[in-house]
């Protein structure tokens, strides 16, 4: 699904509720394996910076990016490796702006 190569997972959420929708913070060193999901995910960083990587094209992320990953883009990305490095995830099913799973977004 999605653009990329190589091997990726794919990763299955479950909501607590019927409503599709995640936002975390993420701080200090972290690091995501590629995978893919039917979520739209969005990636704002706060502080720091951080690599992240949609289907081929590798992006460097500083304060004020935001980085979205549409419905079965395949991804990957690390914070900086520093304690102070700060983002906000979301992560909602494309159903809530009208999109069907696996169908591409505004945002492609």
């Amino acid at each position: 699904m999605g653009g990329g190569e190589g091997l990726a997972y794919r990763e299955y959420r479950q909501y607590p509720d019927e409503f599709p929708f995640s936002c975390y913070l993420k701080s200090g060193c972290f690091h995501y394996l590629p995978h893919w999901h039917t979520e739209i995910e969005m990636l704002y960083v706060l502080q720091g910076t951080f690599t992240m990587t949609i289907g081929q094209k590798v992006y460097q992320l500083q304060p004020g990016d935001i980085a979205i990953c549409d419905s079965g883009d395949i991804h990957h990305y690390h914070g900086s490796g520093s304690s102070s490095a700060k983002a906000i995830l979301l992560l909602f099913h494309p159903k809530l702006i009208g999109i069907e799973a696996g169908e591409r977004s505004p945002f492609s």
